[in-house]
């Protein structure tokens, strides 16, 4: 429960007294079985329904509730010092009015250990669907928007490492390119509201 009081009208749009409740439950089953000497079979379960609920001084009680889930399969694959692991990955929102969210995100990690020296290597899509404080807000000095897209990106990344005589060294190159990124930006109100940036890229 968070209850957000300005009597002044110092902050934000006016006087408020605010009492949001958020609630979320959910369960994360995970399995992982043997397909061959080599080959394995990862799947894990994600699902949550979560709300809110903002009673202001004016007005009725404003509830807003969706659910969640998220379902990955890898296929990790191990045969001497080479090691790979596929994945892909399902996220989907509920949306009012029977909208919704799908996102696909295929991703894969490749790893070569040749003792002395190990070379790494994954890349895949990203993405996450904005959460309800981005969406709406806490009704003080954070107004959200409920117009937001989510978060979508590709990423990848190469390693190399290795080490002797119980030294070790590490050398990581990341790049990574993000598109409806979503940002807090300042009103001249004093209260901040989420965007999303076209392009933001590392």
């Amino acid at each position: 429960r968070v209850r957000w009081r300005d009597p002044l009208g110092e902050v934000g749009l006016g006087v408020q007294d605010d009492t949001s409740d958020l609630w979320s439950v959910g369960a994360a089953p995970a399995l992982r079985a043997p397909l061959s000497p080599h080959l394995d079979a990862a799947l894990s379960l994600h699902g949550r329904a979560e709300g809110a609920t903002t009673r202001t001084l004016a007005g009725a009680p404003e509830a807003r509730s969706r659910g969640v889930g998220r379902a990955q399969l890898g296929l990790p694959l191990a045969r001497g010092p080479l090691s790979v692991w596929p994945t892909a990955s399902l996220v989907g929102v509920t949306g009012p009015a029977g909208g919704g969210t799908l996102l696909a995100l295929p991703r894969a990690a490749v790893a070569l250990d040749l003792g002395r020296v190990a070379v790494s290597a994954t890349g895949g899509a990203s993405g996450r669907p904005p959460d309800l404080i981005v969406l709406y807000g806490d009704r003080g000095a954070q107004g959200g928007n409920p117009t937001l897209r989510p978060e979508r990106g590709l990423g990848a990344d190469l390693g190399v490492a290795g080490g002797a005589d119980g030294a070790r060294a590490e050398l990581v190159v990341l790049a990574a390119r993000q598109r409806d990124l979503v940002v807090w930006l300042p009103t001249p109100q004093w209260v901040a509201r989420t965007e999303n940036v076209g392009v933001a890229g590392l």
